[in-house]
């Protein structure tokens, strides 16, 4: 069971964080959810339960595997190229970057929520918006947020 922390502005009233297996069979579909790093930040709070010294080996050659070349594709994006993928069939992540004069990266991420989607189930539900419905999962939701258009020029 995978512990993930949400900061307590994202969701008045609820604790700081969900719970979510890691691996989730419903419906015929494999989905996962994974991120070492959601796991060790969770850590922070006093009511999370701790980590074992068996969850970090077990977190660990996760990420060896994941991360090694026999499993993982490695794909540098050039100005101009769009990446599509799907959060519950693949492991995914950004390597460092670090602007420069000449290097300034423009990275937009776009949640699509697709209305012939892969049933997921209600677990999904705190990280889906409240729903897990195809079609109506949406992102997080910040009560009393301001919409802030994004820039179609690098900055």
């Amino acid at each position: 069971m995978a512990i993930l922390p949400f900061p307590p502005r994202f969701h008045a009233g609820k604790k700081p964080f969900f719970e979510i297996p890691v691996f989730n069979y419903h419906k015929g579909y494999l989905s996962v959810n994974y991120s070492d790093n959601y796991y060790r930040l969770s850590q922070r709070h006093a009511d999370v339960p701790r980590l074992t010294p068996e969850h970090h080996e077990a977190m660990q050659l996760f990420t060896e595997l994941a991360s090694s070349p026999e499993f993982a594709i490695r794909t540098i994006l050039q100005p101009g190229d769009v990446q599509l993928l799907n959060n519950h069939t693949n492991l995914h992540y950004r390597g460092a970057f670090r602007d420069s004069p000449e290097r300034t990266r423009h990275l937009l991420r776009l949640w699509l929520a697709p209305a012939h989607e892969r049933p997921l189930p209600e677990v999904y539900s705190e990280i889906m918006g409240g729903s897990v419905v195809a079609g109506k999962r949406g992102g997080i939701f910040i009560q009393g947020a301001q919409h802030n258009p994004i820039p179609h020029e690098a900055e």
